[in-house]
């Protein structure tokens, strides 16, 4: 099976589980080898997620600071008077052994914490629930791990657990849609998933309970899929993914219409989310963590060493523009491999790892590595 490394931005096209051979020889055949390019659009669509929800761009903003002030600190530079002067930071992290930062106390609060929220967030574990809600409610739980504690909103799943609505949950709900609209436009015949509780629940959640009929004033069998991708999008933007998410079920439950078609759907959701009542869609709040994203650790690494990093960041600044201006972009009903070939020529292709080694290319765009070179190196000195 194949998988997109959330903390490493990269791609792995593996041969496990007997779902995708990954070979860089069948990842050469995309788009006419089915297999390999259904995994891969469906991790591709993850980096899309990683590089243009609130969540994701935070999650790089810790690793690239803790990466870079933490390298400062344990190559013998003072964080102070001198963190202003830039360095190549490759070469400081190449010269600290691996997992040098886990073995540093200074470092090993926040190193538990990132992992702790990490589990939570971007896992697909679900709890246990002692309410009386029937499946696919929505209801509040607070969700612990280690020292990590957070209130959630999730949904009660048919086997009465407690499944909060993460950004990992959402991710998955997106992707999955988006490739079974790609399976199906592109007449691919196979490739299917168990039906199984981690399918039914967490790749299919939202789904499930768009298909309820609570929600049939606003959403109808043909429409399903593509505003289950509207909602998990721009849930991502969000400030409080499952909050969002939360508001615009609430929203679809109403008697009066929210518009006919998937695009008047999408705007008026974006709307509600961005008014001034609800407040939970911000372009500030985003452009402020892109810019301290570009700007803030940034501005003590090299400029010959972060100006490739630099470029492939505007990139992932535009991605993610496009929640605000087209929260139905994702959700076009004919999406093929051309949408997703278009993707990847405007937004880059980060590192793609087969079995068999790098690809250099996937049909004929170049993949860009430096974002991922980069936090690679990070994650092996401080996990």
């Amino acid at each position: 099976m194949a998988g997109f490394n959330w903390t490493t931005c990269e791609i792995r096209m593996t041969a496990s589980g007997g779902v995708y051979h990954g070979t860089t020889a069948d990842l050469a055949n995309i788009p006419s080898d089915a297999d390999a390019t259904m995994s891969f659009s469906h991790e591709y669509v993850h980096f899309l997620q990683l590089i243009s929800s609130l969540s994701g761009l935070r999650l790089l903003g810790e690793l690239i600071d803790l990466g870079v002030k933490g390298t400062l600190i344990l190559s013998g530079h003072v964080e102070g008077e001198q963190i202003m002067v830039r360095h190549k930071m490759l070469p400081l992290l190449a010269a600290q052994a691996d997992h040098a930062g886990v073995a540093n106390p200074i470092f090993r609060p926040r190193l538990r914490y990132l992992n702790e929220q990490a589990s939570i967030l971007f896992s697909s574990q679900d709890y246990p629930y002692t309410g009386a809600e029937p499946a696919w409610s929505l209801v509040q739980q607070v969700v612990t791990v280690g020292t990590y504690t957070e209130q959630f909103i999730g949904i009660v799943t048919p086997r009465a657990t407690f499944r909060p609505i993460t950004p990992g949950m959402l991710a998955e709900g997106m992707a999955r849609r988006i490739d079974q609209l790609l399976k199906t436009n592109e007449g691919f015949a196979h490739h299917d998933w168990a039906n199984n509780e981690i399918e039914e629940e967490f790749y299919n959640g939202i789904f499930n309970v768009l298909s309820q009929a609570d929600y049939e004033n606003n959403v109808a069998p043909a429409t399903v899929q593509r505003l289950t991708i509207v909602l998990c999008w721009l849930a991502l933007g969000s400030i409080r993914p499952d909050w969002a998410m939360a508001v615009m079920l609430g929203r679809l439950k109403e008697n009066r219409s929210a518009g006919g078609l998937v695009a008047t759907i999408a705007i008026t959701l974006r709307d509600l989310l961005m008014s001034r009542d609800v407040d939970l869609l911000k372009a500030s709040t985003f452009n402020e963590v892109v810019e301290d994203l570009q700007h803030g650790a940034g501005n003590v690494i090299d400029r010959t060493e972060y100006l490739p990093i630099y470029a492939q960041l505007k990139n992932i600044h535009r991605a993610g523009n496009l929640v605000f201006a087209h929260p139905e972009y994702f959700a076009d009903e004919s999406i093929g491999w051309g949408h997703v070939r278009e993707w990847m020529s405007m937004f880059t292709v980060p590192r793609v790892v087969a079995d068999d080694g790098d690809v250099d290319s996937i049909d004929g765009v170049e993949c860009t590595p430096t974002v991922t070179d980069f936090l690679r190196e990070i994650v092996r000195v401080f996990s």
